[in-house]
């Protein structure tokens, strides 16, 4: 990844984990899991669990390498 979209997907990452402005991003909850949900980014998905204290991202990766 070229380093200004590094940073643009490391800004992403810390609003997900803080739960901000994710009305602008494509946020999906999975249906297999409880409190899980996909973050599509570019080419990137992003699999994250809500929690109380914020949010715990569990996978990042590739668009098909990610389920």
């Amino acid at each position: 990844i070229k380093s200004w979209a590094r940073k643009d997907l490391a800004d992403h990452i810390e609003n997900i984990i803080d739960w901000k402005n994710l009305e602008y991003y494509d946020t999906i909850p999975l249906e297999w899991k409880q409190n899980q949900f996909r973050e599509r980014i570019w080419d990137y998905r992003i699999i994250f669990e809500r929690d109380e204290g914020g949010n715990k991202i569990i996978k990042i990766n590739k668009r098909w390498d990610i389920y």
